[in-house]
């Protein structure tokens, strides 16, 4: 701000008088806090993919939980900027599009201008976030 309050940050705004840490947690430890939640979540998630569909899958912990109930026989097609998420769904035979961009080793997810801009090539049926 002009008053020098606040500085503006992707996604907001922090206090300039604030001193503070951010250190983010790796999947595999986000993974793990309210794991049955997440998983009844990722089970309801997946029962809503179609075969039809053209779906983007955010990466994260809920997300990747969905990977595994996605039904084998399906035939939808995956966009997403988890690596872990874009491995499952290989490996079970789907088939998937992983986005290009700077690779956020925490996390495992695919970040960046070049994500966003390879996002906006496509026009999703259903998007899991």
């Amino acid at each position: 701000s002009k008053n020098g309050r606040i500085h503006r940050t992707h996604g907001g705004a922090t206090m300039s008088n604030k001193q503070y840490v951010l250190i983010e947690e790796t999947l595999v430890s986000k993974a793990t806090k309210n794991e049955e939640a997440k998983k009844k979540i990722a089970k309801y998630a997946a029962e809503q993919v179609n075969d039809s569909d053209f779906i983007y899958v955010d990466a994260g912990t809920t997300t990747l939980f969905m990977t595994e109930f996605i039904n084998a026989d399906c035939k939808a097609t995956f966009v997403t900027n988890g690596l872990a998420q874009a491995e499952i769904l290989s490996k079970r035979g789907f088939k998937v599009i992983i986005l290009g961009g700077q690779l956020k080793s925490a996390t495992g997810a695919i970040i960046g201008v070049e994500a966003v801009t390879n996002l906006q090539s496509y026009n999703f049926t259903k998007a899991f976030i």
